[in-house]
């Protein structure tokens, strides 16, 4: 077991955010660098490789002529990664056997090993991105919410299993002010300014919240949550957890077998 210890990489950089997916790591610098590490057979840390990067310290390129691109927000996913430049921009690379990339890989290219623009959402001001196991979303600054990736288990909330290779809008969540979604792996939460949740995906272990074990296809209100204002969610693979911070109270549901829920028991 390695020593916790600062990254010595990192000593010259001020990080202002970082981002893990299944086995590789970003950290994003107050310049609007990315330095990516980890495993990277799906071209998911980027580099123009497909071999493991072991050091946080190579700063990421991007393949656009005579402009720099700063990068604002990042997000992984299992084997992939997305990022959001100042321009407005989105860039994803990694593993895209689902879609999750928002754009369309040739049969026999499975992976991007370098980022790539998302062309189909040109003119659409992005205020948030986010990653599950293999889907994206992202937000816009209008609050429009756009998924795309795999979708076996309805974690894109477009009322059907169908995978997409483009970003596709929630047309049910238009009006409710999404700002945030974290994903688990195969299931999504929409957090609202107002404090509001909702779930779609894969339920079978209660992470949804709805107090049953089946998916759901479209974002459905987490009723046990009404009446608090919930400002944080956080995901695992199949467990979530959500913030009451005016009262300091935190709710949770979803596997329990490691005693991940902390209710002192290891049931779901």
């Amino acid at each position: 077991m390695s020593p916790l210890i600062p990254i010595p990489e990192l000593q010259a950089y001020v990080v202002i955010q970082i981002a893990c997916g299944s086995r590789h790591s970003m950290a994003l610098t107050e310049w609007g660098q990315i330095l990516s590490c980890g495993d990277n057979d799906c071209g998911q840390v980027g580099h123009f490789t497909d071999n493991d990067v072991i050091e946080l310290s190579k700063i990421l390129r991007f393949l656009v002529s005579k402009r720099l691109v700063v990068v604002v927000q990042i997000a992984c996913g299992n084997n992939h990664s997305l990022a959001l430049t100042s321009c407005g921009e989105l860039y994803s690379w990694g593993y895209n056997i689902y879609g999750q990339l928002g754009v369309q890989s040739p049969k026999d290219l499975p992976h991007f090993n370098a980022p790539v623009q998302l062309t189909t959402i040109l003119g659409t001001s992005l205020a948030t991105i986010a990653c599950g196991g293999n889907h994206s979303f992202l937000i816009s600054k209008s609050s429009a919410v756009f998924g795309w990736g795999k979708n076996t288990c309805g974690q894109l909330g477009l009322n059907d299993e169908q995978s997409r290779a483009y970003p596709s809008q929630l047309k049910t969540m238009r009006t409710l002010g999404v700002r945030f979604v974290p994903c688990g792996d195969e299931y999504s939460v929409f957090l609202t300014n107002e404090g509001g949740v909702f779930t779609c995906g894969a339920g079978n272990y209660g992470q949804l919240g709805h107090g049953v074990s089946y998916n759901e296809m479209i974002p459905r209100m987490v009723m046990e949550l009404m009446g608090s204002t919930i400002t944080q969610v956080a995901c695992g693979n199949r467990h979530t957890l959500a913030l009451v911070r005016s009262g300091g109270r935190v709710y949770s549901f979803g596997l329990g077998a490691s005693g991940q829920l902390g209710i002192r028991n290891t049931i779901s």
